[in-house]
């Protein structure tokens, strides 16, 4: 292919991509913080300490699926269990908030799936940065505090990326090893040979 028409595929796929990100979520009626508050399965405020990206493996389909898991410090909650570490799912929908790792949010989270607790932020629910929620704290109140602040480690999580990278270390030793193999036969003639 041609350097112009590499340039017009990857054009191409980062209109998609925009296209597809601007059209295909669609909220419908904004909820107030008060809805908001009432219908979410967790309220709380928590700085991101770590995103990372986890590939879930599904056993009856044999498809896999790479998500972010967001990891926050949680510093006050209005709604769900006072814990604090929470973990959120992005990228099952294009509906998802995009957050930043070191910001701190008012987050109103649903269930992914309630059978497996996981947890995620929505765009059409009032999630935003909390220097921006001032209005939605003077609505919903000041929530509950932890007593003291602790930062704990991440809960465990599967270990799908740890593979990944296990398995491209063991890759590149193998295509190393063949090419190394190769220039010998080439320098020598072949592979047993004693030769120089």
């Amino acid at each position: 292919m041609t350097r112009r028409g590499r340039g017009a595929v990857i054009v191409l796929l980062i209109t998609l991509a925009v296209i597809r990100k601007t059209y295909a979520c669609q909220c419908g009626v904004r909820l107030s913080p008060k809805e908001a508050l009432g219908t979410s399965v967790a309220v709380f405020a928590g700085t991101v300490y770590d995103i990372r990206a986890v590939r879930f493996d599904s056993l009856r389909d044999r498809a896999s699926v790479v998500l972010k898991e967001i990891h926050f410090t949680v510093g006050r909650v209005w709604r769900g269990d006072v814990v604090i570490n929470r973990v959120l799912i992005a990228g099952v929908s294009d509906c998802d908030y995009t957050f930043e790792r070191g910001r701190t949010y008012l987050v109103y989270a649903d269930a992914v799936d309630p059978a497996t607790g996981y947890l995620t932020a929505s765009v059409c629910r009032p999630t935003k940065l909390i220097e921006l929620a001032v209005e939605d704290l003077r609505v919903i109140g000041s929530g509950r505090r932890f007593a003291k602040p602790l930062f704990l480690p991440a809960p465990s999580r599967p270990p799908g990326l740890l593979f990944a990278l296990g398995g491209a270390a063991v890759g590149a030793v193998a295509a190393l090893t063949i090419l190394g193999r190769w220039l010998l036969y080439r320098r020598r003639g072949c592979l047993t040979c004693g030769g120089p």
